[in-house]
C-alpha cells in the first residue's frame, strides 16, 4: 500500500512537471510529437491530433518529446525554429510548474491543519534567547546571519554549524533589534518514561521503553520513583533534566524508591541534540485561518526556505559538509513516504492526506530546484546552452544539443545508480 500511494505521488509530481513543458510549447505552436511518463519499453499509447501519448514501463521520469528539439527541423512548428525566449520559457516551464505545484500544496494544507508565523509566541523562561532579551510578539527577521523564513530555518540555518552562539534579528514595533546567544543545544535522558510533568507523579517512572537505554541497564523498572540526582532532591519535574545536565555525559548517582524502600544506582546519561527551535527556547505562533491570502503567503515563506535549503544542501555536498549518503533517490523517496504514512497510519485517513500533500509538496519543490542545476540532462543544462546561444547569438544545432545532452543523460544514470544502492543500502540496514 505504501509503495503504491509513493509511485502515485511520484507519478502525479512528474505529470505536473511535463504538463509545465507541454502547456508551454502548445502556446508558442510548437508541435508535441509524443508525451510520455515514465521511461523505457511503452505500454499504452494513444494518438491525439498528431501528438502520441504514452505510459512506459519503468516507474521514473517522462518526457515532452518536441519536433526540432533533438534534430533539425524547417518546420515552422518546431522547436529548434521558434525565438530564443520562447525555448527559454518551454525549458524552464516544468521547474516552475512543480514550484507552482508546491505553491498550492501548502496553501491548501495549511488551510486544514495551520502552520508557524515568524512571530515569537514564547520564549521560555530561563532560555537563552529569553535571558537574551527575546519577547513575545517580536518578528524574527534572521537567525544565525540568513534571513527567517520558515519554521524549518531554525535546523536549515545551523545545519553542521556545531555549538556556537547564534545571532537573531527581530522586529519590535518599528524597531529592528539583534540579540546573540548560545543555544541549549543538547539534553540527557536516562530513558524512562514519566507518569505527568504535574501532580504528584512528576518523579514516578511508568515504563523503560529500550532494554538498551542507560536506565535498563542500571536496572531502574516501572513503578520506580526518582528521589534524588547527585545529592539533589527531585523535588519538581524540572529538576530531573536539571540534573541530568549537570552530571552530562558523567555517570550520575540516582536516588530510587521501590516499593517504599530507598534503594542508590548509577547510570550514565545518554546525549541528544535537540531541534534548534527547542535549543533556543523559542516557540513561534501557530496561525489556523481560512484566509487565503494569509495561508498563500505562508505557503510562498516555506517555498523560499525550501528552495534555499535545496541549494545549500548542494553546497554542502560540493564541500563535504555533507554526504552523498544522505542523498535520497527514487527508493529512498518511497521508502520515506512509507514512512510518514506508517507513522501517521493510526490518525485517521484526514491526516494521512494532510501528512502525504505536504510530503509531496516537499519533494516537489526540491524537483523543480534540482531541474535548474546547470546540468546536462537537467532542464537548468538545457538553459545554460541557451544562456550560451544569447550571448554569442549563434544557435547550438540540435544534433550537438542532443549530444550533450546523451553524454549528461549517462552521468545521470551513473548517479541515479549511486543514490539508489545508497537508498537500498539504507532501507535494508534500516
Amino acid at each position: 500500500m505504501n509503495i503504491l500511494l509513493a509511485l502515485a505521488g511520484l507519478s502525479l509530481i512528474i505529470l505536473v512537471h511535463e504538463i509545465g513543458h507541454y502547456l508551454a510549447a502548445r502556446a508558442f505552436g510548437i508541435r508535441v510529437l509524443e508525451f510520455s511518463i515514465f521511461m523505457g519499453p511503452r505500454l499504452w499509447k494513444k494518438t491525439v491530433k498528431g501528438t502520441d501519448y504514452s505510459l512506459r514501463l519503468i516507474p521514473f521520469g517522462g518526457f515532452v518529446k518536441m519536433m526540432g528539439e533533438e534534430e533539425s527541423s524547417e518546420d515552422t512548428g518546431a522547436f529548434c525554429k521558434k525565438p530564443l525566449w520562447q525555448r527559454v520559457t518551454v525549458t524552464a516551464a516544468g521547474a516552475l510548474f512543480n514550484v507552482i505545484f508546491a505553491l498550492i500544496l501548502f496553501t491548501l494544507s495549511f488551510a486544514v491543519t495551520g502552520t508557524y508565523t515568524p512571530t515569537i509566541d514564547k520564549a521560555a523562561p530561563g532560555s537563552p534567547a529569553q535571558v537574551a532579551g527575546i519577547q513575545p510578539g517580536d518578528r524574527l527577521l534572521s537567525y544565525n546571519d540568513r534571513n527567517f523564513y520558515a519554521y524549518l530555518d531554525f535546523d536549515i540555518l545551523t545545519y553542521g554549524a556545531g555549538d556556537p552562539a547564534v545571532k537573531a534579528v527581530v522586529r519590535r514595533g518599528s524597531e529592528k533589534l539583534e540579540f546573540i546567544f548560545t543555544p541549549m543545544r543538547y539534553r540527557y535522558l536516562m530513558g524512562v518514561q514519566i507518569s505527568s510533568r504535574t501532580g504528584e507523579d512528576f518523579n514516578l517512572i511508568t515504563a523503560v521503553p529500550s532494554a538498551d537505554s542507560p536506565a535498563a541497564k542500571a536496572g531502574i523498572q516501572a513503578g520506580d520513583r526518582i528521589l534524588e540526582i547527585n545529592g539533589m532532591p527531585v523535588d519538581e519535574y524540572a529538576d530531573i533534566a536539571a540534573g541530568l545536565a549537570v552530571t552530562g555525559e558523567d555517570p550520575a548517582n540516582l536516588v530510587i524508591s521501590r516499593e517504599g524502600e530507598k534503594r542508590e544506582v548509577s547510570l550514565t546519561p545518554v546525549k541528544e541534540r535537540l531541534m534548534e527551535y527547542t535549543a533556543s527556547g523559542l516557540e513561534l505562533v501557530y496561525m489556523k485561518t481560512w484566509n487565503p491570502l494569509s495561508n498563500l503567503a505562508a505557503s510562498a515563506r516555506m517555498c523560499v526556505s525550501m528552495v534555499r535549503a535545496t541549494y545549500l544542501q548542494i553546497a554542502w555536498l560540493i564541500t563535504g559538509k555533507a554526504s552523498m549518503a544522505e542523498v535520497r533517490g527514487p527508493v529512498g523517496i518511497v521508502d520515506m513516504i512509507g514512512e510518514v504514512v506508517t507513522e501517521v497510519s493510526g490518525m485517521g485517513w484526514g491526516y494521512i492526506l494532510i501528512s502525504f500533500v505536504q510530503l509531496m509538496a516537499m519533494i516537489s519543490i526540491n524537483i523543480g530546484i534540482m531541474q535548474f542545476l546547470p546540468l546536462p540532462a537537467l532542464d537548468g543544462g538545457r538553459l545554460l546552452i541557451q544562456g550560451v546561444e544569447g550571448v554569442r547569438r549563434k544557435a547550438i544545432t540540435p544534433e550537438k544539443e542532443a549530444m550533450i545532452s546523451y553524454a549528461g543523460f549517462m552521468l545521470f544514470i551513473l548517479l541515479f545508480l549511486v543514490v539508489t544502492f545508497n537508498d537500498i543500502r539504507r532501507w535494508i540496514g534500516g
